[in-house]
């Protein structure tokens, strides 16, 4: 009598027996799934600049919007439209002219910095994640000093609370002039050695600032800001008195000479001297001026000896003398 044949399913890593599509216990591959088919804004019947959604998400657009202040100044702004409801500010360019601005003057305008404060709260609005990291961004009050071609060099006004972690007596407190309002008594402050506190006065409707009103407040003459004069910001928030002026600028010229006094010493213990105002830089070689580049140029050699590396064993960057680089002896 014949052998009785017997039918076995086939099973492998990854392939599968019986049900449908099964041939002798393997089953066949499946056909490649199509490719989505991309659709342009144009004919899914969307803005040009509009984000095409997912499906049953919301459509977000951009649209322009101009507006102008009773100072005469044009505003333009582009909004983000989610569901054709205008959601957030997505960019702005204010026409402000060099005219609007003086010295001395007190404007509030926005101050941004890498956020590093880790004790935050999730809902703090004035942080934002960008691609290259956390950014920290708020309005704040601050001098004016001069303006640029396109712009205003400022010094930003702090409360005492915001710099209430620093100590008396800490060289801190040499980065910070102390300033008041013009009704208001002297105050002691942490400050000395400035002088008098520098002092302003707040124009009609904004005594509703009570930081610049009536608390003790600071100019940090360390961290000057560049603002563009065509960014938003309030516009006359107040102003020094003249005296003040001339006394803030003073601390500021003090204070940034001592900065380059040590960023000049760490070179060998390098003299800075101050360059003659009065001289175009670097000047012809026959006057004044090109002495002065002269006696840089003697300078550079000594300077450029040194060059900044990580020192062993150390986490900080310093000037070191290393070897003799080539034409500078």
């Amino acid at each position: 009598m014949p052998p009785k044949l017997v039918f076995k399913r086939i099973s492998q890593a990854g392939v599968t027996g019986g049900g449908a599509g099964n041939s002798g216990g393997v089953q066949k591959p499946s056909s490649p799934k199509k490719s989505p088919t991309r659709s342009s804004n144009r004919l899914a019947g969307l803005p040009p600049d509009a984000v095409a959604p997912p499906a049953n998400g919301p459509t977000y657009t951009l649209r322009d919007e101009f507006k102008e202040t009773p100072e005469g100044v044009q505003i333009a702004q582009k909004w983000v439209y989610k569901d054709d409801v205008r959601s957030e500010l997505f960019a702005c360019y204010n026409n402000y002219k060099a005219e609007h601005f003086y010295p001395g003057q007190i404007i509030r305008a926005t101050m941004s910095n890498y956020q590093t404060n880790t004790k935050v709260s999730l809902d703090d609005r004035n942080i934002a994640t960008h691609t290259d990291g956390p950014v920290y961004s708020k309005k704040r009050p601050m001098v004016v000093m001069w303006k640029t071609n396109i712009g205003l060099l400022c010094l930003p006004i702090v409360s005492q609370s915001s710099e209430s972690s620093y100590k008396d007596g800490s060289h801190m407190w040499d980065e910070y002039v102390s300033a008041k309002a013009v009704d208001k008594e002297e105050w002691t402050a942490k400050t000395k050695w400035h002088g008098p506190s520098v002092r302003f006065v707040i124009l009609e409707g904004h005594h509703r600032k009570p930081y610049l009103r009536d608390q003790e407040v600071y100019v940090n003459v360390a961290q000057p800001c560049y603002i563009g004069r065509q960014e938003e910001m309030d516009l006359n928030i107040g102003y020094l008195t003249g005296d003040s002026y001339a006394r803030l600028m003073a601390a500021f010229d003090y204070r940034q000479h001592q900065q380059k006094v040590a960023a000049f010493g760490e070179y060998s213990n390098e003299k800075y001297t101050p360059a003659n105002p009065m001289v175009v830089w670097p000047g012809d070689p026959k006057t004044a001026g090109g002495l002065r580049q002269e006696r840089a140029a003697e300078q550079e050699k000594r300077m450029a000896r040194s060059y900044p590396r990580l020192d062993e064993g150390l986490d900080a960057t310093k000037l070191v003398k290393k070897f003799e680089l080539a034409g500078t002896k």
